[in-house]
């Protein structure tokens, strides 16, 4: 049963049969899971939200398109299995704080590894640390999967249980607090998913936010590293854009 979650969500296709087809498996496997008691009900979709989260870390994080047909995938099984939306985003929440969003700051007394294991970092067979861009890069495919699943509508009838109102709520939090060098990514990413969704759920509040981004906000962001300017850069661009457009640029495939 795990390969076959595990095979199922790695072997996505942006196309409704797929997804469709894929979640229909994976709600078997859990109405199975459902029939041998609670525990084992349980165990699987931890199972299933690890799979999903990490398809997001490796696959999403170099083509962020790729959120959507996982995320559609989610939503489709968390219609039947509630439970699965907290699990998801507990999981993704520890192996990306900027889900919710939270810069991660070193704690008294806390080693130098605690605190990067809990922001996140990673370290290769070899024990060396991995480089800012990589760690970078795995945020935002994480955070694209939060984008995409907070942006896909309701299905069937029935609703998204994790809905556009959570993005909202992020990119306030977001904006409130005092941009890092990694911001402008992650905020970009977030928008090129999400954006044009937040645009038409939220129209002239979206407007005035998108305003304190470009200006306040935007001019905030350090300088002191590659990824700060690089990425500084990016989002001035991005919403210069939709300043002359009126729409937020989405992330195509491709």
């Amino acid at each position: 049963q795990r390969g076959l979650v595990t095979r199922g969500v790695g072997q996505l296709k942006d196309s409704w049969e797929f997804i469709s087809r894929t979640a229909d498996n994976i709600k078997a496997i859990l109405r199975d899971a459902g029939t041998k008691g609670d525990d084992v009900l349980e165990w699987m979709l931890n199972l299933v939200a690890k799979a999903i989260v990490k398809q997001a870390e490796r696959e999403v994080a170099v083509a962020h398109h790729a959120a959507y047909p996982l995320a559609s995938t989610a939503v489709l099984v968390m219609q039947t299995h509630p439970r699965l939306a907290d699990m998801l985003m507990v999981r993704l929440v520890k192996k990306c704080p900027f889900a919710v969003p939270e810069y991660v700051a070193k704690r008294s007394g806390q080693s130098t590894d605690e605190y990067l294991k809990r922001a996140g970092y990673k370290r290769n067979d070899d024990d060396e640390l991995e480089s800012e861009g990589i760690y970078s890069e795995r945020m935002a495919g994480m955070l694209a999967l939060f984008a995409a699943i907070v942006q896909t509508p309701d299905i069937g009838g029935q609703p998204n249980p994790f809905p556009v109102h959570h993005g909202w709520t992020w990119l306030a939090r977001m904006l409130n607090q005092k941009p890092r060098a990694i911001s402008p990514m992650l905020v970009q990413t977030f928008l090129s998913v999400a954006g044009s969704t937040m645009l038409t759920a939220y129209a002239r509040q979206m407007d005035k936010l998108l305003g304190v981004l470009g200006s306040a906000w935007l001019a905030a962001v350090p300088t002191s590293s590659p990824l700060a300017v690089a990425g500084k850069s990016n989002l001035t661009t991005f919403i210069e854009e939709y300043q002359q457009t009126g729409s937020l640029r989405r992330c195509k495939s491709g």
